[in-house]
């Protein structure tokens, strides 16, 4: 196997930049794999208006925050209250140039399970609903895979419900952290995984 990477992303959406920016910030060598925004640009009307900005997806240093994004776009706040979706699209791309991380666009679950045949991973953090393979079947894949098994996986993501918790688990992940999060909590449980070196599964 290739070079290795502390931490894989899988998803590609606000609070999988989110993350990104969390773990980068910390020093953690990240990898982010998906379709930039696909559901947002795909699913949402393009008249949609967000009640309020985004604040759960602002980045966790206090550098590149919504208002930054106003500022440097020349563009008045007052303006965009509600924030227009087309708006709300380019800040979350802005977010991804200021904090330089590249994505690899492509189907999260399958370009997933290449990205991971080809680096060793110390750590993923996995959504459910992605394009073409689901994030319960990456993760049945992974811990299929005699050399993917012990890396530990922990699901980040919006499906809620017992259901969906108990799949998340019987899939093998160690955790299963529902949207909205913290930065905090977030940071701390990458971190705790990491220096553990754990291997739950």
């Amino acid at each position: 196997m290739g070079h290795r990477t502390d931490l894989l992303v899988v998803g590609a959406g606000p609070y999988a930049y989110s993350a990104a920016a969390c773990a980068r910030d910390a020093g953690i060598d990240t990898t982010v794999v998906g379709v930039p925004m696909s559901f947002w640009r795909e699913q949402m009307p393009s008249d949609m208006f967000l009640r309020s900005g985004p604040d759960w997806h602002l980045d966790p240093a206090g550098e590149h925050t919504f208002a930054a994004y106003f500022e440097d776009r020349g563009l008045r706040p007052a303006d965009h209250d509600p924030v227009p979706i087309g708006v709300f699209l380019d800040h979350t791309d802005w977010f991804r140039e200021q904090k330089g991380f590249d994505v690899t666009a492509a189907p999260g679950g399958a370009e997933a399970l290449r990205v991971l045949s080809g680096a060793t991973f110390d750590l993923v953090l996995l959504d459910v609903m992605m394009p073409e393979v689901d994030g319960f079947t990456v993760c049945r894949k992974i811990k299929d895979d005699p050399r993917l098994k012990d890396i530990p996986v922990i699901f980040l993501t919006a499906k809620g419900g017992g259901d969906a918790l108990a799949e998340g688990f019987e899939s093998g992940a160690v955790m299963y952290i529902n949207k909205p999060f913290t930065a905090n909590k977030l940071l701390t449980i990458v971190n705790t995984m990491l220096e553990s070196g754990s291997n739950l599964t």
